[in-house]
């Protein structure tokens, strides 16, 4: 694992307005505007099943729910506790669960479950490892403790403490004019004199190749209008993911604006990506997203799958920050 993923296993409550958590077999996150979304799976030796509950912020707000699969049946059972709780109809690989579905799922969440989707003599089992920590996490970060609506914590306290949903930020990628990107080899002494200057605003453990970079390497200036560049230089290289540093510098390259990320991985009509994965298949990762909103780059996405469990790309995205793009 990279040096970059391996911050992202860590437990974590980034701002007030976002969470994740993971515990054994489950995991969850909260963005934003107050929606929680907490996804379980198999135990590591099992076939690869994900269920997935998505709770909005509000008093009124109503939870839904997923299954997904690989190689999906076009049916199966869902089963809790020997007790068959109806029929999974699958389209490319998921199938919504039934209000009844859910509710068995969280009636029984502080006991010792057994959860399985069956199909003929195919069975899938979901692990119930940490189902309730996360369900009680939610319920706490929406501030449902004690509430009808709580997953877990129900009690007759007032819904007037329930978090409200907040509606999502709407970012418009403005003062942005296509041209085409400059690449400049580092050895030469346009690209020594940037980095001279990007060196100042950064240091040598969040952005080595900064420091100690190959002559093969690359510094690619994206032009975004008259009077302001994207500068991208190679950061960091690990097992599975490589990560680029990304400046908003002025025209001359004289003067760095903005720092956006040590571990981007793409530049494309005004906005910057990262993407990385935990190991090879690509089945845990982590998503960031910026846009250029017209002077200065801002957050507009972020989301990951902490636990890696046999779905290549991901069974879900859970996402901590959420916002709207236009352009």
């Amino acid at each position: 694992m990279s040096k970059y993923w391996i911050g992202l296993l860590i437990v974590s409550s980034g701002s007030l307005h976002a969470l994740s958590f993971e515990h054994q077999d489950w995991e969850m996150a909260c963005d934003n505007t107050h929606t929680c979304r907490m996804a379980g799976y198999q135990a590591h030796d099992e076939a690869p099943v994900s269920v997935l509950l998505t709770y909005p912020a509000g008093r009124t707000a109503k939870i839904s729910g997923k299954v997904h699969l690989l190689d999906a049946p076009v049916q199966a059972t869902l089963w809790i506790n020997a007790k068959d709780y109806g029929v999974l109809n699958f389209k490319q690989d998921q199938a919504d669960l039934t209000q009844v579905q859910i509710q068995a799922l969280l009636a029984h969440a502080r006991q010792n479950m057994r959860i399985e989707l069956r199909q003929g003599n195919q069975i899938w089992r979901i692990s119930d490892r940490g189902l309730s920590a996360v369900l009680l996490t939610s319920d706490e970060y929406q501030r449902r403790v004690g509430t009808a609506s709580a997953l877990l914590a129900k009690g007759k306290q007032p819904l007037s403490q329930v978090r409200v949903m907040q509606k999502m930020p709407i970012y418009r990628i403005r003062n942005y004019v296509p041209a085409q990107a400059q690449h400049v080899a580092l050895r030469e002494a346009q690209a020594q004199k940037i980095v001279s200057g990007l060196k100042k605003s950064t240091s040598k453990q969040d952005c080595p190749l900064l420091w100690n970079k190959q002559d093969s390497e690359k510094l690619t200036i994206y032009p975004l209008n008259a009077q302001q560049v994207l500068v991208e230089v190679p950061c960091w290289q690990a097992a599975y993911n490589a990560g680029v540093g990304m400046w908003l510098m002025n025209q001359q390259l004289s003067e760095v604006q903005q720092w956006v990320t040590y571990s981007g991985t793409s530049f494309s009509e005004g906005q910057v990506f990262a993407q990385h994965k935990g190991r090879g298949l690509g089945d845990c990762y982590r998503v960031e997203e910026w846009a250029f909103t017209g002077q200065r780059f801002q957050a507009t996405y972020k989301a990951q799958q902490l636990q890696c469990k046999g779905f290549a790309g991901g069974a879900w995205q859970l996402s901590t920050w959420v916002a709207q793009v236009t352009s």
